[in-house]
């Protein structure tokens, strides 16, 4: 038997659950992005490219206060990212990536407070001089430019290379299943920027929160009892490992976004906003939401709607209330 295989009988499960209930639009949280068009396709650019790990298994998460909120992981750094590019738009250019420093970096992610870190401080500088340098070598002066270069095609054409393959010449955005280029695609699109030639082949983000929930619901199983044990006490993986379990969830969701036609963007936001918020790691809210989730205020309607007081997919998810939850595996990568 293979180690990682989909369950499509739970997948089912989740698809019948779609079809039945209004699920809220695909998009970012409410945030003010007052930059010229252009600066904020680059900004996103550079943002994706070094949003990884921000809240590790182990290690501290990324978080702090900017401009008096408190925010974590994605929503920090992006908030964080977002003030410096305001006050300086060029810093999300090649010739600024190329040369920023971990001074530079350091300043940006500190906060209000002055407190704020990120781990892995000089692999995400080298990854963002990477991008600049690379960009620059190929007399690309803005992202823009790459997607001219595509002629908007996700996937290769003829001769022509798509965006995926021309992202996955930065080192940032050179993972095998595609996660941080699937995303930034995907932001262009839901921002209104970017529309495509071939959008049937945007695949299926897959993050550490949407490989925990996949885990859980039971639409994908760890047949190897090793991985598996791996997995539930939180030890480290093999980086084979990680693309095989993330190949997997993505194999999962290519299929529920077509069962339910729901799309994959759609169903990457559902997935990501309840696994972060309700099906968390050490605390999921299997029973009860125990007046502390932090859900977007569109999901939390959706299930005021339904009458759910839990998470909504404790109804049919394999671990709801059950002892030895699967958590997402560990592992040193940049790639998501």
């Amino acid at each position: 038997m293979e180690k990682i295989t989909v369950d499509y009988q739970s997948c089912d499960k989740l698809v019948d659950f779609l079809k039945k209930h209004p699920v809220p639009e695909d998009k970012e949280e409410p945030t003010k992005i007052n930059l010229p068009e252009d600066v904020t396709k680059n900004f996103y650019l550079a943002l994706v490219a070094i949003c990884h790990q921000t809240t590790p298994m182990t290690g501290p998460a990324l978080q702090g206060t900017v401009d008096g909120t408190f925010l974590r992981g994605w929503d920090y750094l992006r908030a964080a990212m977002l003030k410096a590019t305001a006050n300086d738009n060029s810093i999300v250019y090649p010739a600024s990536l190329s040369k920023i420093t971990d001074k530079t970096l350091s300043g940006i992610i500190k906060g209000d407070d002055g407190k704020g870190e990120i781990s892995n401080l000089e692999e995400r500088v080298r990854l963002l001089n990477d991008m600049g340098s690379k960009m620059q070598q190929s007399g690309a002066g803005s992202v823009q430019q790459l997607f001219e270069k595509s002629e908007g095609h996700i996937d290769n054409y003829g001769e022509k290379k798509g965006l995926y393959e021309l992202l996955s010449e930065f080192e940032a955005y050179s993972d095998p299943v595609k996660k941080k280029s699937s995303y930034f695609l995907s932001l262009m699109k839901n921002q209104g920027f970017w529309n495509y030639s071939d959008e049937e082949n945007l695949l299926p983000v897959v993050d550490y929160h949407e490989i925990r929930i996949a885990l859980r619901l039971g639409t994908v199983k760890i047949n190897d009892e090793e991985l598996r044990s791996k997995l539930a006490n939180k030890q480290e993986v093999t980086w084979q490992d990680d693309i095989d379990i993330r190949s997997g969830v993505q194999k999962a969701l290519v299929y529920v976004a077509k069962e339910s036609g729901l799309g994959h963007s759609k169903l990457h936001y559902f997935l990501w906003n309840l696994s972060r918020n309700c099906c968390n790691r050490d605390s999921p809210h299997c029973s009860s939401h125990g007046g502390k989730c932090a859900l977007p205020q569109r999901y939390v309607q959706l299930g005021q709607e339904i009458g759910s007081v839990s998470c909504l997919f404790s109804p049919f998810c394999e671990s709801s209330g059950k002892e030895g939850k699967l958590f997402d595996h560990v592992v040193k990568t940049h790639y998501y």
